[in-house]
C-alpha cells in the first residue's frame, strides 16, 4: 500500500498571486527551515555559489530541493559538510533525478522526501574520460570489467578441465588436466587482460573508496543510513544509471517519506528548474528560495545564533 502523508490542518496555503519566493517564505516559516534549491552538476563552482547564499540563512534547520545528474564527489561532500556544520537537521526533497554525487549529498539528510518521480542512484563516481572534453564515465566500469573477466575465466577453465577428464575417461591425471585448461584459458583470455590499464583500474578503485569514506562520515552525522547500505550503494548496483526509486530508497535509508502537498505545489511553481537536472555548471542553480527582502534587516540568522548553529557559530566543516 502506498504511503500517504496526512497534511496538517494549518499547512501553508497557496493563494493567487503567490510567487516562488513568497510561497517559499510561507513554507519556511511553517517548517521553521530555510528552503534551498540546488539544481546543478556537483562542481566546486556550485559550492562557491552555496557559500554566497549562507549569510541569508534564518533558521537552524534546512530543507534542500535537490536534483542533479552527479559530478565531483569532493564538491558534493563539501556542500554536505557545510550544511551539517550550519544546520541541526537537513531534510532533502528529491523531486526528480538525484544521481551519483547527488546521492552522496543526500546522505547528510536526517529525512529524505521523494516524489513519485524522484530517483536516487548508486554511489559511484563520474571520472573524466581520457582525451575527451567534459565527458565522464562511471567508476564502476573498470571494476565490472574485472569481475566479468574473472567469472569468464573460471567458467572457461572449469569447462576445459572437466572436458579433458571426461574425453579421456579419467586416463589424464588431474594435474595434467588443470595444466591444459590453464594453458587454453590463458590463450583465450590473456590478450584481453593485457588490454586492461592497471593505472585506470587503480584510479577507479581509489575514487570509489573515496565515495565510500565520504558516505560513512556523513552517515555518522545524519544517522539515516547504516554502513552496510552505504557499501551496497558503492559496490552492489550493476550500473551508474540504476534506478533507486522510493521503495528501493526505503530499504536503504531509515527515514524516507512522500512529500506533503505544499511541497508538490512549490515544485509546480518552480517548473523545469525542479524537474530537469541542469547539465551545464555555468547555468546551475544554487539558491536560498526563502530569502527575505533585504529591507527586513534579518540576513545571516543573527537572532538564531545563541546556541551555536548560526552564521557566526558554525561548527567545523572539516
Amino acid at each position: 500500500m502506498a504511503d500517504v502523508t496526512v497534511p496538517p490542518v494549518n499547512e501553508p496555503k497557496f493563494v493567487e498571486g503567490d510567487t516562488v519566493e513568497s510561497f517559499s517564505v510561507k513554507i519556511s516559516d511553517f517548517l521553521k527551515r530555510d528552503i534551498f534549491l540546488i539544481n546543478c552538476p556537483m562542481r566546486d563552482s556550485q559550492y562557491g555559489k552555496l557559500i554566497k547564499e549562507i549569510p541569508k540563512k534564518k533558521y537552524h534547520d534546512a530543507l534542500v530541493i535537490l536534483l542533479t545528474n552527479g559530478g565531483d564527489p569532493n564538491a558534493a561532500y563539501r556542500m554536505a559538510r557545510l550544511f551539517t556544520s550550519l544546520y541541526y537537521n537537513i531534510e532533502i526533497f528529491v523531486p526528480s533525478y538525484c544521481k551519483s554525487a547527488g546521492t552522496l549529498l543526500a546522505i547528510c539528510a536526517t529525512k529524505i522526501y521523494m516524489s513519485i518521480f524522484g530517483e536516487l542512484g548508486p554511489l559511484d563516481v563520474q571520472l573524466l574520460k581520457e582525451d575527451e572534453l567534459w565527458e565522464r564515465r562511471s567508476g564502476l566500469i573498470g571494476r565490472n570489467a574485472l569481475k566479468s573477466l574473472r567469472e569468464e575465466a573460471k567458467e572457461v577453465f572449469s569447462d576445459f578441465m572437466f572436458s579433458v577428464k571426461d574425453m579421456t575417461d579419467g586416463l589424464v591425471r588431474l594435474k595434467m588436466a588443470t595444466d591444459i585448461a590453464a594453458s587454453i584459458t590463458n590463450g583465450l583470455l590473456g590478450h584481453v587482460y593485457g588490454k586492461l590499464d592497471p593505472l585506470s583500474i587503480g584510479t577507479d578503485y581509489m575514487e570509489l573508496h573515496v565515495a565510500l569514506e565520504y558516505g560513512l562520515r556523513l552517515a555518522e552525522v545524519s544517522k539515516n543510513i547504516d554502513e552496510e547500505s552505504i557499501h551496497k550503494l558503492v559496490h552492489d548496483y550493476p550500473a551508474h544509471n540504476f534506478i533507486i526509486d522510493y521503495e528501493e530508497a526505503k530499504s536503504l535509508f531509515n527515514n524516507v517519506e512522500r512529500p506533503p502537498g505544499f511541497m508538490y505545489k512549490l515544485i509546480t511553481l518552480l517548473g523545469e528548474n525542479a524537474l530537469t537536472p541542469i547539465r551545464n555548471a555555468s547555468s546551475g542553480i544554487v539558491r536560498l528560495l526563502s530569502e527575505r527582502p533585504s529591507e527586513d534587516g534579518d540576513h545571516g540568522g543573527t537572532d538564531h545564533d545563541e546556541d551555536g548553529k548560526g552564521e557566526t557559530g558554525a561548527q567545523s566543516a572539516g
